[in-house]
């Protein structure tokens, strides 16, 4: 397992009526992942976009206890969202973090993004059937982000988003980016196969990881090592946010039967 780094990472989440989040809640986060569920309309975006003031300009209703390092200069790359994936630009635009005479750094970011593409069957499988002029081998040429053959745009979105996931993952790794990678419903456009390659990926990662989900499944969840639920009253349209419990422990004590839950923090 892929040591996290004690040194740029978030400890919780404290809001103050943000949102249709009432009252005093908070995410008391785990140091490598931390997953939190919701269905449509419980928050999951307002959630995500609170932490990211907290984080960058220090929003009066969400506070981040952090010990993050190089904001400014890796700012860009905490927070991702759906629609940054679906950009058939993304690479071209975050490519300019290598640095213009950084080859080595470059390089080192191609080694790894082609490993991703030998090293995932699901990713080949995807890649071989399709219907552009890429041939299902595009991934065995060098590194570089302006290479016509490539062509994102001509992508499908699963496609597009595990491209650019991948080169996120790969452009962190050779700058040596450890700030925390906060995700924003990334995957939920990708069938269960690739979804599954795709969150293996991001449990190796060296950063502490957040992602925003509306639905895995439990194998999937068991990939997380703290995990949330977005529970919203429709009623009255707030939020609330609660641990899912891990364990359910069933036991009959003086004729009575008791259910014990256990939130396991890890």
């Amino acid at each position: 397992m892929t040591k996290r780094s004690n040194e740029s990472m978030m400890t919780r989440v404290l809001l103050h009526d943000f949102k249709q989040f009432k009252g005093r809640q908070e995410l008391i986060l785990s140091k490598r992942s931390t997953l939190v569920l919701g269905g449509c309309g419980s928050g999951k975006t307002n959630l995500f976009k609170g932490i990211q003031e907290g984080v960058i300009t220090r929003s009066p209703c969400v506070g981040v206890k952090h010990t993050l390092r190089d904001v400014e200069r890796f700012g860009s790359l905490i927070f991702i969202g759906e629609e940054d994936l679906l950009d058939s630009d993304f690479q071209t635009r975050y490519s300019s973090l290598f640095g213009e005479r950084n080859v080595k750094q470059k390089q080192s970011a191609y080694e790894k993004y082609t490993s991703f593409f030998t090293g995932i069957d699901s990713m080949k499988n995807s890649f071989s059937n399709n219907n552009n002029e890429m041939n299902g081998c595009w991934w065995e040429h060098r590194y570089d982000v302006s290479r016509e053959n490539i062509q994102v745009s001509q992508l499908s979105m699963g496609q597009k988003i595990m491209v650019n996931f991948l080169f996120l993952v790969s452009l962190r790794r050779s700058i040596g980016c450890d700030v925390p990678l906060i995700l924003d419903n990334p995957f939920s456009r990708l069938p269960y196969e690739y979804r599954t390659s795709m969150l293996r990926v991001l449990e190796q990662m060296p950063c502490q990881v957040l992602v925003f989900a509306s639905d895995l499944s439990d194998a999937e969840i068991a990939i997380f090592r703290r995990v949330y639920h977005l529970d919203i009253d429709h009623k009255t349209e707030k939020t609330t946010i609660t641990p899912k419990p891990l364990i359910t422990l069933k036991k009959k004590v003086s004729g009575v039967n008791l259910s014990l839950i256990v939130y396991e923090f890890r």
